[in-house]
């Protein structure tokens, strides 16, 4: 043991003492960074030198520069994290789509609904006054305005999430290249010896907090430890690292695997998410992902797109606008159902997509059912000359086929209709029936068209909801919410429009049963074909309840996660965060430390001064 040992003894403690001092006046700088984790030095004492009289101590060493980190702790924070997230941007979209539908404050689709069922009631009462067609069509005619819009909101609302989806998928990705890139450092940082990366892992943490919030995912860190010695916390003390998103590995290591999107339809502003496979071939995730705001958005927009109807089969967004849909094609079902009772000089229905000649009639909508109608000729003194009923069931088609009955050859046949022997004045003597498909369209259109002047037709159905499907009367056109209005000829000349069936003044039988309607239990039909029993009224402030409903459910549970959220960051700042007594009373203790270690380099340094002093 050499004086020259003891001088080393004191530069040790100085080493110690100012890697300390360094490490805590990081932690201290460090604050008020929330996703910082405090360090400490471990230190142990130097070997010691083996003497007969025993050890003697050669200073301390430095072993490690640790950060305080459970990742027990920290997992749950990133879990809550991802709930928190899902419930915060649905909160924001709830709130905005139930701000569409401001029908407490009087105004919107319910009041507009009173007012167009109070013009039926007036127009009732005094069906000859011309004032009271026009407010009927003018009042009718802001209903359809402001169901469409609505629509419109709701649809512009979805693209708008589907938007957010690829801006949130093209975060994942950055995140999880960044991810893959600081595990390349890690790994380089921690390939000699036993040094950590420890602020490099503190930027890793916070991308999978940022991770968290935009999805669900699963992160595996290999040879977790713990060191009893120092603290009881778990840390993640390996470069071995995985990051999965539903069972798909994103990032593996230094490897970064992309999702991808694409198109989920050819034209479709709509987005579908897959996982590209190392053969080449594609997994889609788009209904499997879940969590943050991507689940969220997925939630709101849907998820399974359907190509025949150009629409989502699932989604909050979707379904109310399934729900105006149903709405609007109620109403415009069951309103045109009682108008085509009005006699007219000609009948042209709506164009029928994808309905064939040789289709069966009841699949072109699942609204149709089996049951009869009447076709009724007026003369112009408003008397009925003749009428024919026609049976539709599940085997008519418009001209037949091998397995079907012809619609139009029930219309077009030559029978006693009159019951009166007479084989020229029955329906078909008036009116012939058509129907022509067109093959670039794909559609068709029904039509009863005039064999002689001065005779009208009107169609009355008794349940089969045929002649408001096919449009054969028109007080709205249309076919759903998107399109819904008054139609084109009552809004151009209200005088158009007609209170009874023969034409006949003083008969308002029309116009009473439509009035009638607003008290009627009806069925409102979902995209399933399941039905729903509702007055108009009663159907849509169920739709609206819901919409208030699901908005208020949410924010119960967003603040539910909130508060959850904020008692574990409040557990992993606890155990991670910096706090400033701690480590400004370890600042004052390093101090010391290190002007006890100088002191013993001076105390040495006189010694030699002694020595040398004593050899001259």
């Amino acid at each position: 043991m050499s004086i020259f040992s003891t001088l080393n003894t004191g530069v040790s403690g100085l080493g110690a003492a100012q890697v300390q001092i360094s490490t805590t006046g990081h932690n201290i700088t460090n604050a008020n960074n929330p996703y910082y984790t405090r360090q400490r030095v471990i230190q142990s004492a130097a070997d010691a030198l083996h003497v007969p009289a025993g050890d003697i101590g050669l200073g301390t060493k430095v072993d490690k520069i640790v950060r305080i980190h459970d990742e027990y702790v920290f997992t749950k924070m990133r879990d809550n994290t991802n709930n928190f997230e899902h419930t915060k941007y649905l909160k924001t979209k709830l709130e905005e789509a139930a701000q569409r539908f401001p029908d407490l404050k009087d105004v919107g689709i319910l009041n507009d609904l009173q007012a167009y069922q109070k013009a039926w009631n007036n127009y009732a009462s005094n069906p000859a006054d011309g004032a009271t067609k026009i407010n009927l069509v003018q009042v009718a005619t802001t209903l359809a305005k402001d169901i469409k819009a609505t629509r419109d909101d709701m649809f512009k609302m979805q693209k708008s999430v589907n938007d957010d989806v690829v801006l949130t998928i093209e975060e994942i990705n950055r995140i999880g290249k960044d991810i893959s890139t600081i595990n390349a450092q890690i790994a380089a940082s921690e390939s000699a010896g036993d040094s950590m990366a420890n602020d490099l892992r503190d930027k890793r943490d916070e991308l999978e907090l940022r991770l968290s919030k935009l999805v669900k995912s699963s992160v595996f860190k290999e040879n977790l430890e713990q060191n009893a010695s120092f603290d009881t916390n778990i840390k993640d003390g390996s470069i071995d690292y995985h990051l999965n998103i539903e069972g798909f590995s994103i990032v593996d290591g230094t490897t970064f695997h992309p999702l991808r999107i694409d198109s989920v339809a050819a034209g479709s502003p709509f987005q579908r998410i897959y996982y590209e496979l190392q053969d080449g071939t594609t997994a889609d995730l788009t209904s499997k992902l879940s969590g943050g705001q991507l689940g969220a958005q997925l939630d709101l927009r849907g998820r399974e797109f359907n190509t025949q109807t150009n629409g989502f089969d699932d989604g909050i967004l979707q379904d109310y606008i399934n729900n105006l849909d149903s709405f609007a094609k109620t109403m415009i079902t069951e309103t045109n159902n009682i108008y085509s009772r009005a006699a007219q000089k000609q009948i042209l229905s709506n164009e029928m997509s994808h309905l064939k000649s040789d289709d069966i009639i009841m699949n072109a909508d699942n609204r149709l059912k089996t049951g009869t109608f009447d076709l009724i000729v007026y003369n112009d003194n408003g008397q009925e000359v003749a009428r024919k009923t026609i049976t539709l069931d599940t085997s008519t088609s418009m001209t037949g086929g091998v397995r079907s009955s012809s619609l139009l050859e029930k219309i077009n046949s030559n029978t006693d209709d009159n019951n009166d022997n007479n084989n020229l004045n029955d329906f078909d003597d008036y009116f012939l029936a058509d129907y022509s498909y067109d093959e670039t369209k794909d559609s068709g259109i029904f039509s009863l068209i005039p064999k002689l002047d001065g005779f009208k037709v009107g169609v009355e159905d008794h349940g089969t909801n045929f002649p408001g499907i096919f449009g054969l009367g028109k007080f709205f056109e249309g076919t759903n919410g998107s399109n819904i209005n008054v139609d084109t000829s009552l809004r151009h000349d209200p005088t158009l429009l007609r209170a009874s069936s023969s034409g006949a003044d003083g008969n308002n039988d029309v116009a009473n049963a439509i009035n009638q309607l607003q008290y009627n239990k009806i069925d409102f039909y979902d995209t399933k074909g399941e039905s729903t029993q509702a007055t108009f009224e009663g159907f849509y402030r169920s739709l609206t309840t819901d919409i208030a409903s699901r908005a208020e459910n949410n924010n119960t549970l967003y603040k539910t996660n909130e508060a959850i959220l904020a008692n574990v960051t409040a557990e992993f700042q606890s155990v991670s965060g910096v706090d400033m007594n701690e480590e400004l009373s370890n600042l004052m203790k390093y101090q010391a430390s290190f002007g006890a270690s100088a002191k013993i380099i001076t105390t040495v340094d006189k010694m030699l001064d002694t020595l040398l002093g004593l050899k001259q």
